[in-house]
This record gives structure tokens, sequence and C-alpha cells, in this order.
């Protein structure tokens, strides 16, 4: 999986950086790839009318789609988009090796 962040400057430093603190807090720092452009046509190919942007990209499934822009998701924000992605097994144990108390998993 990709992560395109468009933009360029201290916002897309900013998310870049929220990015990666989240990937390595989920330990998914060395399988997910993050990446950067600033391209005019991959941003109207997905329709990017705000920036900074967070895309996904799928290349197994030639996927792609735009998933925030025109702000920097909140680190809950994105710890949780990235374990609705990859699943809660991102982690060892229950609930992406949580101990939130928030499912019934029993992880309290």
């Amino acid at each position: 999986m990709i992560v395109r962040l468009v933009w360029q400057g201290a916002d897309l430093e900013n998310l870049e950086r929220a990015v990666n603190e989240s990937l390595s807090e989920l330990g998914l720092g060395e399988s997910i790839t993050v990446a950067t452009t600033n391209d005019e046509a991959y941003r109207r190919s997905l329709g990017i009318t705000a920036t900074p942007a967070l895309c996904i990209e799928e290349e197994t499934i030639h996927f792609q789609d735009m998933i925030f822009e025109g702000a920097i998701p909140s680190h809950e924000e994105l710890t949780g988009m990235f374990l609705a992605i990859v699943g809660d097994d991102a982690s060892a144990g229950g609930c992406g090796g949580w101990s939130c108390g928030s499912c019934t998993g029993g992880c309290a």
C-alpha cells in the first residue's frame, strides 16, 4: 500500500510527520510506503480541490482514492483510518494491540 501525500511546504511536512508517527506506532512503518507529490495531473485525477491531501493507493488491485483533503487529520483519525484499512491484526494481540477497553474483546 502507498500513502500518497499531496502538496508542498510546511503543511505537507506536518502531514508527513503525523502519518509516519501513526504508522510507526502501529508497527506499519516498514510495510506501508509514504510518498509525496505535487503533480497537477494527479490532483485532477482524484478530484483534489484543497490541500494538503492524503490518498491511499493499492497497486495490486489498481485502487487509489483521496481520503482527506484541506486539513491535517488528528493522530486519532490517522490511527483509526490505518487500523480500519489493514484490520485489527496490525499489531500484536486483539484490537490491534490496544488496551482501550472500548471493544468486547476483553482488552481492558
